[in-house]
């Protein structure tokens, strides 16, 4: 969504630290090498999307929205139903952690009761 404009936002912001640290600072170099550091890993990591979009839409930012729909707030729908938060339990986790500990899945279906037959007795 936002991704192309938070992007480029992130690698501007921090050239402008950097460059303030390459005014203000005593170790010029170090600031250098770090800056082309970064841009060398944003470029590595990030350039294949303004490439894609460039060879398909002639257009490195192109996007299904607007720069302003993507920086917009989250929608306010919460997903909490589809996590299961309440059903952690700390015998089942400290069971896992043991020397003996049985081989199997980290998770199992409350219903079934797997990990209380598995991991304790």
């Amino acid at each position: 969504m936002a991704t192309k404009y938070s992007g480029l936002i992130a690698l501007l912001v921090g050239g402008e630290l950097l460059a303030i640290h390459l005014i203000t600072g005593i170790h010029r170099r170090l600031t250098i090498r770090d800056g082309l550091a970064i841009l060398a890993i944003c470029l590595a990591v990030g350039s294949w999307k303004y490439v894609d979009n460039v060879a398909r839409f002639d257009n490195a930012l192109y996007a299904n929205g607007s720069a302003v729909d993507g920086f917009r707030a989250a929608p306010t729908t919460r997903h909490w139903d589809r996590y299961d938060v309440l059903s952690f339990e700390w015998s089942a986790l400290t069971a896992l952690g043991r020397r003996d500990a049985n081989d199997g899945a980290l998770t199992t279906s409350r219903s079934t009761g797997a990990c209380e037959r598995r991991c304790t007795g």
